[in-house]
């Protein structure tokens, strides 16, 4: 049970000085997100994520597209509470947006399966699904991307 997350604070302690700001940077961000997320009324909570992530003033954060969703998987599983793909989704996508990366986030819904109902997110880079991945994601139907959720 601690191996892992031993492996974890090794990782951790071998990264630079800037990307050991950096991923804290990400646990604050995934943080914040969820208690967004919880505050709001979702259309508010997807407008004020949506501002966060076309803000280029936080820019500073420097990592690729697949190290940042695996920061925010990390994040996910240290931090008290449940993360589910929520949160973790609009943090990628708010980190890798940032960044300057095309990523597309992706919000669908199922019926008939485990439960009555469920709703699952996750990110796009080049078609390929960075942060979210199911073995059975192609049983949820997209609602819309998040880039024009809005419009």
């Amino acid at each position: 049970m601690w191996i892992p997350v031993l492996r974890k604070i090794l990782h951790f302690l071998r990264l630079p000085l800037r990307g050991k700001v950096s991923f804290i940077k990400t646990g604050k961000l995934l943080y914040a997100t969820k208690r967004v997320l919880r505050r709001y009324p979702f259309q508010q909570a997807v407008s004020r994520l949506k501002a966060r992530a076309e803000n280029p003033a936080a820019g500073e954060f420097d990592a690729g597209v697949v190290e940042t969703c695996h920061w925010v998987d990390i994040w996910g599983s240290l931090l008290p509470g449940t993360y589910n793909c929520l949160p973790r989704a609009f943090t990628a996508y708010t980190l890798c947006r940032r960044q300057g990366y095309e990523v597309e986030l992706k919000l669908g819904a199922a019926l008939g399966g485990k439960e009555p109902f469920e709703a699952h997110a996750w990110v796009e880079y080049k078609k390929r699904i960075v942060i979210g991945n199911l073995p059975d994601l192609d049983r949820f139907h997209i609602f819309d991307s998040f880039d024009t959720f809005l419009n």
